[in-house]
């Protein structure tokens, strides 16, 4: 009697199982079976000794094993990533970046963030979704924003295992930045000696100014909140803010007579 060459023993019952509801005892030596209860590739032995039909007609086939990989012959085991949503920054009165991390366990086809301004644990299905990329490492991306609105946003990572978040986080975006001028005119005759005061709204501080006589077509070389020494004229100031938002304001020193 031939001895039979030495082979692992089967996986276990429970791949087994999984082996014979795939229909993998069809398949010939070598083939693939995908066992979708717990994501992972199971594959006839291709060394397994050849041996006579059953009695139902099929060949027997070697039970698989888990793979790594695929490629490597073992059984696939899908990690999940590892999804951190990062602090929110550069917030203005329109926008604000938003992003995240994702970790290099598992392959990352989609990640990127979800946004809403009603929930508070926002997901792809009831949030605005934002793409950034694909792959691990870290993303961020300006977004446009309705200003003076709180909103919660969450980073994701889409792989093969399914469909992950980070954690949840709320800010809140700027008023609209505006600006007034208010005049303070002074006593006398011809003007030229007038102020004006601008009065900033929204935004955030500090606050630069830049002012300018569109009637000369000069700068002034004020830059605070309130200039002095006007001629009658028009008057415009370009206020911007700590985030870079610009916004002006008009007024006109007309010319008294006393």
């Amino acid at each position: 009697m031939n001895d039979q060459p030495c082979y692992p023993a089967p996986a276990g019952a429970s791949d087994a199982a999984q082996y014979k509801a795939a229909g993998a005892l069809s398949l010939a030596p070598g083939a693939v079976a995908l066992a979708l209860a717990n994501h992972r590739a199971l594959a006839a032995d291709a060394h397994a000794p050849k041996q006579p039909a059953s009695a139902a007609g099929l060949p027997p086939l070697a039970l698989a094993r888990a793979f790594t990989t695929l490629l490597a012959g073992r059984a696939v085991e899908q990690a999940a990533p590892t999804v951190n949503t990062a602090s929110v920054g550069t917030i203005t009165g329109t926008s604000a970046v938003l992003g995240g991390n994702a970790t290099a366990d598992g392959s990352v086809r989609e990640r990127g963030v979800v946004y809403s301004a009603s929930v508070a644990v926002p997901t792809i299905g009831d949030g605005t979704k934002v793409q950034i990329g694909q792959g691990s490492g870290t993303f961020a991306q300006s977004v446009s924003l309705a200003s003076n609105t709180t909103y919660y946003v969450r980073a994701y990572a889409i792989s093969a295992a399914g469909i992950f978040y980070g954690n949840a986080l709320s800010f809140k975006t700027l008023a609209s930045l505006s600006a007034a001028i208010a005049m303070q005119s002074a006593e006398g005759k011809n003007g030229g000696n007038d102020s004006a005061l601008v009065l900033v709204a929204g935004g955030s501080a500090p606050y630069a100014y830049s002012w300018r006589n569109t009637t000369t077509g000069t700068t002034l070389g004020q830059t605070g909140a309130r200039v002095a020494g006007l001629a009658p004229g028009c008057y415009t100031v370009t206020v911007t803010d700590s985030t870079g938002a610009t916004t002006t304001a008009s007024a006109t020193i007309s010319l008294w007579w006393w």
